[in-house]
């Protein structure tokens, strides 16, 4: 069998109900050239079980149950290294395709420019707030970040891994992130020379629960500060200074809303991550 065009990727962690769903979503698309790989990091079977009951629907398929379980977003990265498309499609199992064209619609915007990091829209829920959200930025917001990737810091309205499609290549998701690993990621691509594109749809649908891991550490004000200072030492090293002070303003006003933080702790933090993150204790 020859290889797929698209990996489709899913790093599985319990939860088997929402897994079930975004494999029903997977399957119900209208383009059919793809593997699945469904990376499982679940202590249990739940998810080898869902597997097994709904696996009829997918001719390429990879199981592979993680043993240690490999965390997040090593297994997401573990997944990308199985995969063999040409492209990469991530699907988390607390997303799913909104429209049976979906994966179609993104494979024929990166097959027009393989240099794209092509994303959709999306709609979702926040459990916790009971109130819904749609996610569909205009393009002059994709224009700016095309301009200046590191825009992507001040919001990310790119959306989720599950909105992106990529030419498969060596970038991984950095292990020493949570919050902001998936704007790290985005700005990783971006400063690499690939371009933002936008499928100007709703292609896909999430639900935010309390268990998310975003929604445990969004408001944690020590590491928003080492991550927000981790992206700039990490990326930042060939900007001006003029812009670094612009943007250590612009992470103390958002910081100082979860409790007081000095220019010294970001110096601090941006001069030596590491250190920074053991002694508050990350």
């Amino acid at each position: 069998m020859s290889e797929p065009l698209v990996s489709v990727v899913v790093p599985a962690y319990q939860q088997p109900d929402l897994l079930r769903r975004v494999l029903k979503s997977i399957a119900m698309q209208d383009f059919s050239d793809y593997e699945l790989i469904v990376s499982d990091d679940s202590r249990g079977n739940e998810v080898d079980e869902v597997v097994k009951e709904e696996g009829h629907a997918f001719p390429r398929l990879l199981y592979v149950r993680n043993q240690p379980a490999k965390g997040s977003p090593q297994n997401w990265n573990h997944g990308m290294d199985l995969a063999n498309g040409r492209y990469i499609k991530i699907m988390h199992h607390d997303d799913w395709f909104a429209e049976p064209f979906a994966l179609r619609l993104m494979v024929e915007a990166l097959q027009a420019d393989e240099n794209r990091l092509v994303f959709g829209g999306i709609k979702g829920r926040y459990e916790v707030e009971q109130r819904d959200y749609i996610n569909l930025p205009t393009k002059e917001w994709v224009n700016q970040v095309q301009k200046d990737p590191l825009h992507l810091l001040r919001g990310n309205l790119v959306g989720p891994p599950s909105t992106i499609m990529f030419k498969r290549q060596e970038a991984q998701f950095d292990p020493n992130l949570k919050w902001l690993v998936d704007i790290e990621f985005y700005l990783q691509l971006l400063l690499q020379g690939h371009r933002l594109h936008l499928v100007n749809q709703i292609l896909f649908e999430n639900v935010q629960t309390a268990e998310a891991v975003t929604k445990r550490v969004e408001h944690d004000k020590h590491l928003n500060v080492y991550e927000y200072m981790y992206v700039a030492a990490k990326h930042a090293k060939n900007r001006s200074w003029g812009w670094k002070i612009r943007y250590f303003a612009f992470v103390k006003k958002l910081v100082n809303g979860f409790g007081k933080v000095s220019y010294a702790e970001l110096w601090s933090a941006y001069s030596n991550p590491t250190s920074y993150k053991t002694r508050v204790g990350l």
